[in-house]
């Protein structure tokens, strides 16, 4: 009886230490996953600011492109109506009849 109650220890003492051995390797396995969500938050959050001031400069970018060549765009058709008055009212005329266009009015 009493190797019997020495196995049978023997036995529950093998089992609780497989079962502290599986517990611990999940609870490794759980903080893993959690430290990799955390990344993956983090990754997330730092793409929303990111994009953010992307979409922001983008918008300066362009805005400042576009204020460029309407700019030299402008100086172009100055200079070229300073040529001769023949020049200035040419270049209006045309301009005006570019409104009877059917693209015009897309």
């Amino acid at each position: 009886m009493a190797n019997l109650r020495v196995t049978l220890g023997a036995v529950f003492g093998a089992v609780v230490s497989s079962a502290d051995a599986v517990t611990n390797t999940l609870g490794a396995v759980n903080e893993g996953i959690n430290m990799l969500n955390r990344s993956v938050t983090d990754a997330s959050e730092n793409q929303q600011v990111r994009s953010a001031y992307d979409k922001a400069m983008f918008k300066a970018t362009i805005r400042q492109d576009k204020a460029r060549e309407l700019t030299i765009s402008r100086m172009e058709i100055k200079k070229f109506k300073e040529q001769s008055a023949d020049h200035d009212t040419m270049f209006e005329a045309a301009f005006a009849e570019l409104d009877l266009f059917p693209a015009a009015k897309a």
